[in-house]
């Protein structure tokens, strides 16, 4: 009774870590609403599409206040899924397309801005980037600077103990 116990332990215990393991980290979920609009939504897949690289740019970077950022794309995000959705009603309920295009309209600015976002976090890596390989750059040359001096003063103390040894006369006593 102890043994089965203890396997159903351990079988239970696996089974969450593998659970945990494989599942996606908590900024890459997507809700399934909004899954099933980007089905049908042109917009909306491209707005997931531009979520999902803003996330992993933010995960590469390990960047502070990703939460946060991630948070105000979703906002955004959520605001477009609305549109897509009232415009879809509105053309089911009326024939003129008046609704439904200031839907559309609507999705488009807010689907711009969501695009200047990610250009402007894209920008903002690629900033970072360059200031490491400065950085990088500038601390190798301070070190091959430094290694160049080590191996000049090194081939001078030889140059001396080479001038200061007496000559060898084949005697090895």
């Amino acid at each position: 009774m102890l043994f089965r116990i203890l396997l159903l332990m351990t079988v239970t215990t696996g089974l969450w870590a593998l659970w945990r393991a494989l599942r996606p980290h908590p900024l890459k979920r997507i809700p399934m609403r909004w899954r099933l609009l980007a089905m049908n939504a042109p917009m909306m897949k491209e707005a997931l599409r531009i979520r999902a690289s803003i996330v992993r740019v933010l995960l590469r970077g390990h960047a502070a206040g990703t939460s946060g950022l991630v948070g105000d794309v979703d906002r955004l995000i959520e605001t477009i899924a609305r549109a897509v959705e009232l415009q879809s009603e509105a053309r089911s309920l009326t024939k003129e397309d008046t609704a439904a295009t200031q839907a559309g309209l609507q999705i488009r600015d807010a689907l711009g801005q969501l695009g200047k976002a990610h250009h402007h976090l894209l920008d903002a890596a690629r900033a970072e980037i360059d200031v490491a390989i400065r950085d990088v750059r500038g601390e190798l040359s301070e070190q091959t600077d430094y290694l160049r001096l080590t191996v000049a003063a090194q081939k001078e103390v030889e140059l001396m103990l080479v001038k200061d040894l007496p000559p060898d006369d084949g005697d090895p006593s």
